[in-house]
């Protein structure tokens, strides 16, 4: 079993490293360690190994992307690979041929995150959002080489990316440390974007976010993501919605939840209020004679929508008990408790009933 190594210490870079740094540290190490400058030299040839394998994976944005997220034990196209070796030592059995690894390839799919409101959820919205990506280079057409070079096939490999060793009955294939596993090699690379053929370009990109979309959703827009490999397409952007807390309301499906305090007086009697909707348009709520706290209030088609459902808007009462009264009010309040009797609050008469039979 693979252990999962550091590429980013085995080169000696910063996880944040740009292409051109990536490849000057390969360039000094495979300088110090090369075979041909350490013969005989086993602990500089695993060295160099290492070193290959790092820089093969550092220097391509797909297998760069994948090693940050799952490290170098993630699976085939991280630097040596049992799928590789598995082929290599039954294909010629089967009749398969490996490709070259310059073969063309989907580019990366790049991730961003958008905030909504409630309120833009509920009416939908268009967002703009800048993206850094990867493009193919203008100056050499994403060769990587100079203007008017062309990269040249590697000569240790034979433009395969790979080099093969027997032993014995098996045949093992590595990444060719001389092209470092892209079959070609540029002798002058582009000023412009040091031979990696590619350039950061931030693009400013307009989103349409219908209404009423859930929280976690992904926006996926085709062809935003980075540049492909070797000609291949580019990848996806992907974007997901988060929403923010409102102050109000809350939300559960299309359904919206709020809560309004009303004083005890206006419970007892009964009334009429206005509460704003998501929106901000008043809507008009009827407050029943005796409405308790924790009465539900139904406001139909006051929710969220989109062009196949509406919600509601359900408003919980609260009834507020007034904590500061002065000798009036505490007067008049008495003379009502005097004047009703147990019997305009059966709620509590029938509670104290069941204390009662529960005790005895």
């Amino acid at each position: 079993m693979r252990q999962n190594k550091d590429y980013y210490e085995i080169l000696g870079v910063a996880r944040d490293a740009t292409q051109d740094e990536i490849k000057k540290a390969f360039r000094k190490l495979s300088l110090k360690f090369h075979p041909d400058r350490n013969l005989g030299n086993a602990e500089a040839e695993e060295k160099y190994k290492e070193i290959s394998e790092a820089y093969s994976v550092l220097s391509d944005s797909e297998k760069r992307s994948r090693y940050d997220n799952f490290g170098s034990a993630s699976g085939p196209g991280m630097g040596f690979d049992f799928g590789d070796i598995f082929e290599d030592i039954f294909g010629d059995f089967f009749g398969s041929k490996r490709q070259s690894r310059n073969r063309p390839r989907k580019g990366a799919d790049l991730h961003y995150k958008i905030d909504l409101t409630l309120k833009e959820v509920a009416v939908g919205v268009e967002k703009e959002i800048e993206v850094s990506r990867l493009i193919y280079c203008e100056m050499c057409n994403g060769s990587g080489a100079k203007a008017g070079t062309n990269p040249e096939v590697c000569p240790v490999c034979n433009g395969t990316g790979q080099v093969k060793k027997q032993n014995g009955f098996f045949t093992i294939a590595t990444t060719c440390i001389r092209c470092g596993g892209q079959g070609s090699i540029i002798k002058e690379p582009c000023e412009k974007c040091h031979g990696t053929g590619k350039t950061r370009f931030t693009k400013k990109i307009k989103v349409k976010i219908p209404r009423g979309i859930e929280e976690g959703t992904r926006v996926r827009i085709a062809g935003e993501g980075d540049a492909g490999m070797s000609g291949g397409p580019p990848g996806d952007l992907y974007i997901a919605i988060f929403i923010e807390e409102h102050e109000i309301f809350k939300r559960r499906d299309f359904d919206l939840f709020c809560e309004v305090p009303i004083t005890f007086i206006e419970a007892a009697l009964g009334t009429a209020i206005e509460i704003p909707n998501i929106f901000g348009e008043p809507v008009k709520v009827e407050i029943t004679k005796g409405t308790q706290t924790g009465d539900i209030i139904k406001i139909t088609g006051q929710g969220l929508s989109n062009e196949y459902d509406t919600g509601d808007l359900f408003v919980s009462i609260f009834v507020e008990t007034p904590t500061k009264l002065n000798k009036t009010q505490e007067a008049l309040l008495k003379q009502f408790a005097e004047v009703s009797g147990i019997k305009i609050h059966p709620k509590t008469s029938n509670f104290w009933k069941k204390i009662k039979k529960i005790i005895s």
